[in-house]
């Protein structure tokens, strides 16, 4: 694994809201050290590890780390942990700090129930500390865990690797922050979009999902049309629909900001497991006329599955519009998405009959194509659970 790609694992982990283990391995990749583990809290009197911030073989001990968590809690300003984080937080960030800048590293030190814990439980001895915060209130650090029988100085060669990394596990643990407290505030909108049957997502100008309601959740499991990557930026079956994807995505995240007047785009983005396509609607989530939320940007994206048409009251459509007895046969076989021919051999009618009666039908609903049609459909019968 290369830097790049150690870089990449990092800011992944900020964005995707996951456990931090895929960035900690990443760390780890090409070091002598066992384990690595964050903490970050607004009191260094009340640090505690949660197996969600260690690297993966750390996470698979959650018992040992809950145990250790109890024995820093009992023994208070006392504990190796609360006194080491005063020094470390005191340094300049992204410097190592190590374990015989704390502590003088003898007997007596070996005999501190939390070294004699590491070394019982977890075969770990020495230690380097790397402050992670430039912001004075804020107590975030790396810790860098060495194997039992490794009694010297941890190898310069992982300080310095483990160093140049530290900047960038910092920003993104800011910037997992920034987008943790996005996603408290927007709970109450995402309960909101779960009451809707039709997908959506709200995306950034990159295509990474920022929220997705459950039919969105429901629809991307088949990772078939359209679905997010490992990153969480969507993603197609088909590379150029991803690329016409991406770009509507993009104009319409510059409208968000000033910078477009786009104000909707439609994208088709075909299926291997299935005939019909799915359709896009990328819509920006602020413009001159409407704001979702003071200060968010980016793109709301409404996917239309045309075989999930179930909840869609036809007969109140062909009412309003005055459709005749055959156009309302035909309708729902427009809506879910079948061709002419295909209509025809389900009607058992000509193709050419169906194209004058979809011709009827988009006159009347003053619909431009068959995308409006399924748009005005769902105006008369909102897809709300």
């Amino acid at each position: 694994m290369n830097i790049s790609q150690k870089i990449m694992a990092i800011y992944d982990m900020a964005y995707s809201g996951h456990k931090w283990s895929d960035a900690l391995d990443a760390l780890l990749h090409g070091t002598q050290a066992r384990h690595m583990l964050v903490y970050d809290t607004g009191d260094r009197r009340a640090i505690s590890y949660s197996n969600q911030a260690g690297d993966a073989n750390l996470s698979q001990t959650p018992s040992a780390l809950s145990d250790y968590n109890a024995l820093i809690r009992e023994r208070g300003n006392l504990s190796l942990d609360a006194q080491g984080s005063a020094i470390i937080h005191s340094r300049d960030p992204f410097t190592p700090v190590l374990d015989q800048d704390l502590w003088t590293i003898d007997e007596a030190h070996q005999q501190r129930p939390e070294i004699k814990f590491t070394v019982d439980r977890l075969s770990v001895f020495r230690r380097f500390y790397v402050n992670l915060s430039e912001d004075p209130q804020s107590f975030t650090a790396l810790i860098t865990l060495y194997p039992q029988h490794l009694q010297g100085i941890p190898p310069g060669a992982d300080q310095q690797h483990v160093t140049s990394l530290a900047p960038h596990l910092g920003k993104a643990m800011e910037i997992y922050r920034t987008l943790y407290g996005l996603r408290q505030k927007y709970n109450a909108v995402l309960a909101a979009l779960d009451m809707i049957t039709v997908p959506i997502c709200i995306v950034d100008e990159s295509a990474r999902i920022m929220l997705q309601n459950s039919s969105a959740e429901d629809l991307f499991q088949s990772k078939d049309g359209i679905w997010p990557d490992r990153a969480g930026r969507l993603t197609c079956s088909f590379e150029d629909d991803t690329r016409k994807l991406k770009g509507a995505v993009s104009r319409m995240c510059h409208t968000s900001v000033g910078e477009g007047d786009d104000r909707s785009l439609e994208i088709s983005a075909k299926r291997r497991g299935n005939a019909l396509p799915l359709t896009a609607l990328a819509t920006p989530l602020r413009d001159a006329e409407m704001e979702l939320e003071p200060g968010l940007t980016g793109t709301l994206l409404t996917i239309i599955d045309s075989t999930r048409t179930s909840f869609v009251r036809y007969d109140l459509l062909a009412n309003a519009y005055g459709l005749t007895q055959a156009e309302c046969r035909l309708l729902p076989h427009v809506i879910g998405g079948l061709s002419n021919v295909e209509c025809a051999e389900r009607l058992g009618v000509s193709p050419e009959t169906v194209k004058t009666q979809v011709a009827a039908i988009l006159a009347k609903t003053r619909c431009r194509n068959r995308i409006a049609l399924i748009w005005r459909a769902y105006s008369f019968s909102p897809p709300i659970r």
